[in-house]
This record gives structure tokens, sequence and C-alpha cells, in this order.
């Protein structure tokens, strides 16, 4: 194993070698998890985009497939983001016999006609490969942004609604229906400029159950917006009221879930997951490196939940359970005070793969600076990971002093941070419970940096541990090929 290798993270997706970007076409087809990426076969910088593939039973442990769509240069484009369902009922036709279509929809994007179309194409071998519809494209409204097609089944109106971004400098967000997957009927529009300002990408929409409860059903949008060819990135989710025709009623819900400007990107639900659980995955932006065959990661799957509070519904999020099976070597620690640093010298830091439950305590005053860990990196390097008190957020501060933070105001003086370690990936939770976090950030540290140790810190006054969980994660992810 080369020393790269050695440092490919442990349970995190990655490609096995060359680019990947936003994940794409996520569909549970009854057996196995699909994993479409934003994949350049050739190198480890952007360009040439396709759709790699990989397929899981538990979310965890990938087995990476030959590249499933590639770019069609002779026909002037790439391919770029969209979704995939498995349509049951063959109401698009491409079934045969008993074997339903897997069907993905995506963008075109032809770049020197400044114009990007929707396409479909379907398999018939669960993805190994596709063919492109013959009446491609099926929407083509002439914009040079428009796309990144969410697909699914409506239920009460029976067909399929597809929900698009249009518009360059500003975006907003287009649904569409279908019978067949082939003819699409333009319906509403969605804008919302003051709340999500820039051009948007990656949209999704899907029902949550508030609190659980079959009839109590409500509707997340979620939208990435950013500056046309730079950051700052941001992910907004609204709450609100689809009809079939058009989402109604809305506003910003879950501002927290996720930081500005953090690592976390283009993130999409998985289709036809047949518990009910709305699966979120997400792609971690990061810069080709010389030292390593691979660019970019997927974040952890993430389930979304909607749950009542004093203030309006809340939007919820938790790693998925299937992370836990990957525990080994158990170290806990009991109820202690947090004064400045408190070294954690027993914590195995030699595989970089770690998760930690730190319940924690503010304390009797509010003027406490900040609670969290700290990890040391070698060359006297450190990040810090936790609740900054006097801002109110939920921080990742890096080496080189950048902050990576989101808001996040405990309700009371007791919350959960939950953090993982993968070489060179940090993720924080932080919520009421493990499985209500309301407030998440992500970030990279740098690449191939050994930890050399772990202690947790209050700073600035009172704060309280009340325990602590440690657990070295087993690796799912293999080196290279896996």
């Amino acid at each position: 194993m080369t020393e790269a290798e050695m440092f490919r993270p442990g349970f995190h997706f990655t490609p096995p070698c060359n680019w990947m970007n936003d994940p794409n076409g996520l569909v549970y087809d009854g057996e196995q998890y699909h994993l479409f990426y934003q994949y350049n076969p050739y190198g480890t910088s952007w360009g040439h985009m396709s759709w790699g593939h990989a397929v899981s039973r538990d979310l965890m442990h990938w087995r990476h497939l030959p590249v499933a769509i590639r770019e069609v240069p002779e026909a002037g484009y790439t391919i770029f983001s969209g979704s995939a369902v498995i349509d049951h009922a063959n109401t698009s036709g491409f079934g045969r016999g008993a074997t339903a279509p897997m069907v993905v929809v995506f963008t075109a994007d032809h770049r020197e006609a400044h114009r990007q179309t929707v396409h479909i194409a379907y398999s018939l071998n669960g993805g190994r490969s596709f063919t492109e519809f013959g009446g491609n494209p099926v929407i083509d409204e002439g914009e040079a942004k428009f796309g990144d097609p969410k697909v699914f089944w409506h239920v009460p109106t029976q067909r399929w609604i597809m929900v698009n971004i249009e518009g360059h400098a500003q975006g907003h967000v287009v649904f569409y229906a279908s019978q067949d997957l082939k003819s699409w009927q333009r319906l509403t529009e969605f804008h919302a400029p003051g709340e999500a300002p820039g051009m948007w990408e990656c949209p999704d929409l899907f029902p949550l159950r508030l609190d659980g409860v079959p009839d109590q059903i409500r509707w997340i949008l979620k939208v990435n917006c950013t500056r046309f060819g730079a950051g700052p990135a941001a992910t907004r989710y609204f709450l609100g009221d689809f009809t079939g025709e058009a989402f109604l009623n809305a506003h910003l819900v879950g501002a927290s879930l996720t930081s500005d400007e953090g690592a976390i990107y283009a993130e999409t639900t998985y289709n036809q997951v047949p518990d009910g659980r709305r699966v979120l995955m997400g792609w971690l932006r990061e810069q080709p490196n010389p030292d390593r065959p691979w660019t970019g990661a997927q974040a952890l799957p993430r389930v979304l939940t909607l749950a009542s509070h004093t203030d309006g519904p809340r939007l919820l999020m938790r790693p998925v359970l299937d992370v836990q099976a990957l525990r080994q070597g158990h170290w806990s620690l009991g109820p202690t005070s947090l004064e400045g640093d408190v070294p954690l010298p027993e914590v195995p830091l030699a595989g970089r793969s770690l998760e930690a439950v730190v319940h924690l305590e503010r304390g009797g005053t509010r003027e406490i600076d900040g609670v969290g860990l700290r990890l040391q990196l070698e060359g006297g390097r450190q990040v810090m990971i936790g609740w900054q008190a006097r801002s109110r957020e939920l921080c990742i501060v890096l080496p080189d002093g950048r902050r990576v933070a989101t808001p996040f105001e405990p309700d009371s003086g007791k919350f959960i941070l939950r953090v993982f370690l993968d070489q060179a990936i940090v993720e924080a939770f932080a919520g009421p419970s493990v499985v209500a976090s309301e407030a998440t950030v992500t970030a990279f540290m740098p690449f191939a940096a050994r930890y050399e140790s772990l202690s947790l810190f209050g700073e600035g006054g009172q704060a309280r541990l009340a325990r602590l969980d440690l657990w070295a994660l087993a690796r799912a992810m293999e080196a290279g090929a896996g």
C-alpha cells in the first residue's frame, strides 16, 4: 500500500482514483443502494464530467463499479447532475418482462452552445450499462443554467414530478410533471432570492412526517446557492406544502443543518427507500492534491427527520445507524469539570478513524467561551471542534485559523456533541440527543497530518462533562479500487 493510500478515508466514500463531486442518482433498488456521482475518468481535477457508480447494502461498505454514463463529446455535451428512479410500473415502457427499468434523468451540458438540457437513459441490468432515450432532450428551455433534475413518483396525483433549477445570476426552481418520464409539462416556479441569493443548484423536494406521524406530512425543498464561479456556498431548506402543482406557504427551516462555506455541498436524498427513512448524502469539496490519486469524498449518509418545537417544526439530522457497526475498542470517561484542557491519553489515535459522543453541560453561567474537543496534529497544529458560546455557534477551527461554523443555541444547559474523525475529514453534529442533531459542520484538515493527542476543553467559564464515549472505527472503504 502506498503512503497516499494509507491516508485514504476509512469510512467516507472516495472514488478509486480521479475527481469526484456531486452525488447523483441516489436510489434503492430493493436490494442495494446505488450511488452515482459526478466523475472525471481521466484526472484528479474537474472535467470530462461523467457518472461514476458504486453499490452498497448498508450505506457504509461500497463496491466500485465501472463508469455508468460517459460524456458524449461527439454530441457536444458532458453529463452533469441528476437523479434516478426504479420504474416499477414500467410507465416509461423501457422495461422488459419482469425487469423494471432503472431510469436516470440528468443534465446534458452543451458548453460550447451555452445551453443545458434534460436527458433520460435507462438500464435493465442494475445500472451497469445505460441506453439513452432516442427522443432526448426531454426538456430544452434554451437556458444556459438549467437542470440538476430531481424526479420522484407523486402518489396523490399518480405521476412523476421533476424539480429543476433555472437561472444564472439569481436562481429559482421549476416544477414539471409526466406520466411516462418522457413527455414533461411545465407547472410552476418557486422563487426566494431574499433567503437564498445567488445561483441555485442541486434541488431536492421530499415529504417528511412531522414527529413521525403518518398523516402529518410536510414538504421540504432543498437548494444550494452560490455565486457563479466561486463561493460562498450554502444550503437552504424550505418547509412548505406541495400540492402536486406548486410549492406554497414556504419558510426557512433547519438553517443550522449545514455550515455556509463548509465542506459539504450538492446534498441530495435517496429515492424509494422502503422503510420511510429520508437518507441524504453530500459531496465533501476539496482541491486536487499531487500526493494522492483521488479528489473528493462523500459525507456520512444522514437521516433527516422533522420534529415539533415551540418555535415551529425543526429539521433534524443524524448519521445513519449503520455507522455504529464499525465501532470497536470502546473507551469512556465519566463526569468531570472542564476548566482548561482535560487530556485523553489512552484514546487510540493511530488509525485516525474515530467517533466521539460527548455529553456536555455549559454550567451556570453564559460567560463560557467554548467547550468541545481539541485534536493536536503533528507539527504543533491543532483543530478545535465544539460550541462557541459567545457567538452561539457549532464550530470547527482549523490549523490555519479558518472557522467553519453554523448557528447553534442549546435549548437547555445540556447538549450532545458527536464528532467523526476520518483521516483528513472532520464532521460534527450537535443537538439534544444523538438522534436529534440541530446543527452540523464539516471540514477538511491537513492531508496526511498524523494525530498526536486528543483532549476535552472548556474555556472562559464553568463547563462540565457528563459522559464521553469514544470508539475507533473499522475501515469500510478499501484502498484503491476497493
